[in-house]
């Protein structure tokens, strides 16, 4: 439910302002790449942030918590316990952490993935995910904050940038970034490729017909 919609969004939105900000489709200069990624990174982020927020809070063990086991549970604990714009939480660092992460991602993909898509995807994925996951940390820890109604309570983003610091220190900021990696490299070579090859078919397959 979260990543078909937000997958949806950013390809066609990254094409979308790329045709706006892009003069010269054979020499893109990297900023309008940059631009273009991000802008759609930002577009996509504010839509589907509510999927985010549930996703988080049912992904935490079962024996942790009883009240986020389902998407109603979830939902309904989080509006009647911390209200509507509860959903939203973290959403401030996300909007600059999460579209910046796309931005970097399309524009070095579009810039090396002539010469080899598969290592193209690989480093644009690596270099997103290590610039900018310090921001997804900060926004994890919001999601968290105040679940069950607990007082265990975080006073936004510079809030949790104290909490982490203090209790976890520097390394705090890149905890699970191991596993992530392991995630993202794939994950990030596989959706470019995949959207490229289906691009060029459905591309082909239009100007047959015509």
């Amino acid at each position: 439910m979260r990543v078909v919609p937000a997958y949806t969004l950013k390809f066609p939105l990254n094409e979308f302002f790329k045709n706006r900000f892009i003069e010269d489709k054979n020499n893109p200069k990297f900023q309008n790449l940059l631009l273009s990624g991000t802008l759609a990174g930002l577009t996509q982020t504010c839509t589907t942030y509510p999927l985010d927020m549930l996703r988080t809070r049912m992904s935490l063990d079962k024996t942790m918590t009883k009240n986020y086991t389902n998407i109603y549970k979830c939902l309904s604990n989080i509006l009647k316990d911390e209200g509507f714009f509860a959903l939203y939480k973290g959403l401030k660092i996300n909007a600059i952490s999460y579209p910046l992460y796309v931005g970097i991602q399309f524009s070095i993909y579009e810039k090396l993935k002539d010469q080899n898509p598969l290592i193209a995807g690989t480093i644009a994925g690596t270099i997103a995910q290590s610039t900018m996951y310090p921001g997804d940390t900060i926004k994890r820890q919001l999601q968290l904050s105040g679940i069950d109604n607990t007082g265990k309570k975080i006073g936004g983003v510079f809030g949790a940038i104290q909490y982490i610091y203090t209790t976890r220190g520097l390394v705090g900021f890149y905890q699970g970034f191991a596993i992530n990696l392991l995630k993202v490299i794939p994950e990030a070579t596989i959706q470019f490729i995949v959207y490229d090859l289906a691009k060029s078919h459905l591309t082909n397959l239009f100007d047959s017909s015509l």
